[in-house]
């Protein structure tokens, strides 16, 4: 088979053709962790140098510092600092009453696609350039504070779903713009759930999630996007709504969410592209390099058969990542991973 480029790899799994080779890309990295493994910590540089087959992006933050400690960011989320994952400390909403005052960030504010777009210009024609947006969850999550988010799907639906709402037409307007810039598939990063489950109820995800979550799916589809569906934790339960309502992948198949890529292979592998999983909260942090081979070897073996498979960490690569398995691991699966 001839060699094929990153993007081609990519290419080929979602449009259900065996590409060369199993290919990889992750959603994150801490820099850190690159310019321990590079001598670098620049990302478009790392892809290329160590040879993997895409790159995902969000767009660029818009944030007002506060203090030394805090800053709000574009959707009004008061967060403190962190070089990893901010945490949000405050919320710019409390009731229905607050949406008549609150102003959704610009979606067509050239800044937010600068880095999107320099990795397009650099890598663009090797590399698939993955565009990250979110989807419906994660907006009310923010904008209400997570607890409270929860409570409002019993104490008022109708501010949750006015909030999704106005999320789905902040990211199809996002995806449009990547999609004009080169960008063929995107993730949708809304966390659902941890390893205990669903973070609300299956009904209440069905009844009220669900509807405007297929909506954005739709929305991706018709201005011709390919969508990962990225969440943590255990799925099982809602697996087939999410393929019903027309995802094209699914990730990360979360091993610590009892989530198993071999019988989720065998129901779904001929309906959507699965990405995942080895693990980084066990193998990639404290596993020998024997680990990481073996659970590289078992991942190719469980996922890979007919194609429609990218394999990855089990989330990102985190500031933990011992970077020599990371590195080990990109190795195994140049090793192992030819069909």
């Amino acid at each position: 088979m001839t060699t094929m480029t990153g993007k081609e790899r990519i290419r080929a799994v979602f449009n259900k053709i065996i590409p060369d080779r199993v290919p990889t890309f992750e959603w994150d990295f801490y820099k850190g962790i690159i310019k321990v493994i590079s001598g670098s910590d620049d990302t478009d540089d790392f892809i290329m140098d160590y040879d993997l087959d895409g790159i995902a992006i969000w767009q660029d933050r818009r944030i007002t510092p506060i203090d030394g400690r805090f800053f709000k960011d574009e959707f009004g989320v008061v967060r403190a600092y962190s070089d990893e994952y901010p945490s949000a400390v405050s919320h710019p909403i409390d009731s229905p009453q607050d949406l008549s005052s609150y102003v959704m960030p610009d979606p067509d504010d050239d800044a937010i696609y600068a880095t999107l777009q320099r990795s397009i210009s650099r890598i663009g024609k090797e590399k698939a350039v993955i565009g990250r947006v979110r989807d419906v969850f994660s907006f009310p999550r923010d904008v209400l504070g997570f607890e409270n988010a929860l409570a409002d799907f019993y104490e008022e639906p109708a501010l949750i779903s006015d909030l999704m709402e106005m999320s789905i037409g902040y990211s199809l307007r996002v995806a449009a713009n990547m999609k004009a810039m080169g960008v063929e598939v995107i993730g949708c990063l809304d966390d659902i759930a941890d390893a205990r489950g669903l973070f609300m109820g299956p009904n209440i995800y069905r009844e009220q999630i669900l509807p405007h979550f297929r909506k954005f799916i739709q929305g991706c589809h018709a201005i011709g996007l390919k969508v990962i569906k990225h969440s943590d934790g255990d799925l099982n339960i809602v697996i087939p709504d999410l393929v019903d309502a027309g995802i094209d992948g699914l990730d990360p198949i979360d091993p610590m969410g009892n989530m198993d890529m071999s019988g989720i292979k065998d129901m779904y592998g001929d309906m959507i592209v699965l990405k995942g999983n080895i693990d980084c909260v066990g193998t990639l942090i404290t596993g020998s390099l024997s680990d990481v081979e073996n659970d590289v070897r078992q991942c190719i073996k469980s996922g890979a058969k007919g194609g429609a498979f990218i394999i990855s960490s089990s989330n990102s690569i985190h500031k933990g990542i011992n970077p020599q398995n990371y590195l080990h691991m990109l190795k195994c699966i140049r090793d192992f991973g030819k069909y």
